[in-house]
């Protein structure tokens, strides 16, 4: 029986006001615990705030209630663990919901994320087509197809459908004050918001200087990046570090006219492989540079190698991208270099432990790297002769810079580092699921490579 508490729940969820629809679901689980539809919109508002274990119970329950709802089995599939079995469970179940609504274009979504999940974006793109040849408005499958194109290195189609996704919790719409959305037309003041994690604000910050060829911008940038940007930006890119607050105050002569997200510039700057020049567009700071280059000076004359074996969260998966140290060994034995942690957490005891372990040395100073104000980090990385690790951001960084960077990447990647190439910048170099003998030997030439040079 529907009750005035279910229309309140499911008209908050369909607005995102979560505390609004918990609060009506819960006076209706308090009268009825078995509410099947209240249990429905509680594992929805669960899987919106990236609480999956709790929504997979939640689901479990409802499909035994209503085994017939195909919206039931969607969600279930959505819940499941992100590792082969959970990918089958999440088919299974996708499978199920298909069986009872055929022409579910949510579910379609559903399976070309699950696709994307283990990076293959052919069949993806594949199901994002179906979804939409039902509904071409729906937004989710729209961001799959972008994301598909992302993967595939189709830059024009990739841009353009991956801005369907701003509004995402990731990508929230800022609105500044109702400004209209920039359309490509040039000789204006566009204010752009940075979006996602810091990664991904360093690499798509590499667009403004190609926007800022023919308008003014207000680059609204995470506060932590506000030195590094301000450095780095042409003269008429106005950087403020307040990303996401409700009011940015700006010069006379940078009032803006339209906004658009940092990635949604992609879509007119960044169409095939000959847009991106790959060349440095950050610079670190000079008196940081020369402090870290007295701090590396004084460990000796080895090479300087900094290494990032861990990145990402929960989230973002960095189950499939981390390794141990004892995994990279192979590289760290190496007694021809001094091994710099660029680890952006407390990674104290795991090094002592290895230290143990292995007698290998790893240099650690989180006063650089595991503080919020990233110019530090910057100008470490900036003095270093190379740099290997993981996919995080101090790669992304380092290409920036120009810094030569090797990037370990799993084989279930993001759509960043899943073509051969890295694009984004021409010093970083991609290694795909690497035997870490091969890596091994790849060190081993570079050493002799570099010691070649400096004799000459």
């Amino acid at each position: 029986m529907t009750t005035d508490k279910h229309i309140i729940a499911r008209d908050a969820y369909a607005n995102k006001d979560y505390q609004t629809a918990l609060e009506a679901i819960n006076d209706i689980l308090d009268d009825n615990p078995n509410d099947s539809a209240a249990l429905f919109i509680l594992g929805g508002i669960l899987i919106q705030t990236n609480k999956k274990g709790l929504a997979y119970n939640i689901y479990a329950r409802c499909a035994k209630q209503i085994p017939e709802s195909a919206e039931v089995w969607g969600n279930f599939g959505r819940c499941q663990s992100d590792d082969p079995d959970g990918w089958n469970k999440s088919m299974e179940c996708f499978n199920k919901s298909l069986e009872l609504n055929p022409e579910s274009y949510i579910t379609m979504a559903n399976i070309s994320s699950l696709y994307l999940q283990q990076c293959k974006p052919k069949e993806a793109l594949m199901w994002a087509f179906k979804s939409l040849s039902i509904n071409p408005d729906y937004n989710v499958a729209q961001s799959c197809l972008g994301f598909c194109y992302l993967y595939l290195g189709e830059w024009d189609k990739g841009f353009e459908y991956y801005h369907a996704m701003v509004g995402h919790a990731s990508r929230p719409h800022i609105l500044y004050n109702d400004l209209p959305e920039w359309d490509g037309t040039p000789g204006q003041t566009i204010i752009v918001n940075g979006e996602q994690g810091i990664g991904d604000e360093i690499v798509f910050s590499s667009l403004i200087p190609d926007i800022a060829k023919n308008n003014r911008v207000v680059y609204d940038c995470m506060p932590r990046l506000e030195s590094l940007m301000k450095r780095s930006m042409p003269d008429n890119v106005f950087v403020v570090g307040g990303r996401w607050k409700d009011e940015v105050f700006l010069p006379e002569n940078f009032q803006p006219t339209a906004r658009i997200t940092q990635a949604g510039l992609g879509k007119y700057c960044r169409k095939t492989d000959s847009d991106f020049n790959g060349d440095p567009y950050l610079v670190a700071d000079k008196d940081m540079r020369k402090a870290m280059r007295g701090l590396l000076d004084s460990l000796g004359s080895k090479p300087k190698i900094g290494i990032a074996w861990t990145g990402g969260t929960k989230q973002s998966r960095m189950h499939f991208r981390n390794r141990t140290l004892e995994d990279l060994t192979p590289l760290l034995r190496n007694d021809s270099v001094t091994w710099i942690s660029l680890e952006y957490k407390d990674k104290s005891i795991e090094i002592e432990d290895y230290f143990k372990a292995r007698n290998i040395k790893i240099h650690h100073y989180p006063f650089i790297t595991e503080i919020k104000e990233y110019d530090m980090t910057a100008a470490l990385v900036a003095e270093l002769d190379l740099v290997i690790a993981v996919p995080t951001t101090v790669t992304q960084l380092a290409g920036a810079m120009g810094v030569q960077a090797w990037v370990i990447v799993p084989e279930i990647t993001g759509w960043l580092f899943n073509l051969t190439k890295y694009v984004w910048a021409k010093s970083v170099k991609t290694f795909r699921a690497p035997d870490m003998k091969a890596m091994e030997i790849n060190l081993h030439n570079w050493l002799i490579s570099r010691s070649k040079k400096n004799a000459a």
